[in-house]
């Protein structure tokens, strides 16, 4: 079964736990922070861990999440996996945001799911995107 790592800011986080709730209902497995990290562990490995584990890396985009330096970090360590072949970055518009430097060259070109808009044909654009 595909796992989706799920890229986001804290600041998104009631958009973002209610799309997870949607796509676990519909039978999508998915790495979240809040769910997959037991206490007492070292986040920072947990995430890498999560990311390199997942075949999709969900980035949730937003100004808040392209702002965040770990959102960045993730991205940077999902870039080399995508370019292993081992992992797809999807793009996910939650809110429209300029990419930062430090993101452009990992998202320019890349088609993104826009959720900004019509939400429900956002959803049945990344729906195609995930392994059940």
């Amino acid at each position: 079964m595909g796992q989706a790592f799920i890229s986001y800011s804290r600041r998104d986080k009631d958009k973002v736990y209610a799309i997870c709730d949607i796509l676990t209902d519909a039978g999508f497995s998915h790495w979240l922070d809040k769910n997959d990290i037991p206490p007492t562990e070292q986040w920072r490995a947990e995430i890498v861990e999560g990311i390199k584990n997942s075949d999709s890396f969900i980035l949730f985009i937003s100004p808040a999440s392209l702002s965040s330096p770990n959102v960045i970090k993730e991205l940077n360590i999902a870039s080399e996996q995508e370019h292993k072949g081992t992992l797809r970055i999807i793009p996910v518009v939650l809110t429209p945001a300029e990419y930062p430097k430090e993101a452009e060259y990992q998202l320019t070109g890349k088609q993104w799911v826009d959720l900004s808009g019509n939400f429900l044909n956002g959803l049945d654009d990344l729906r195609p995107c995930l392994k059940t």
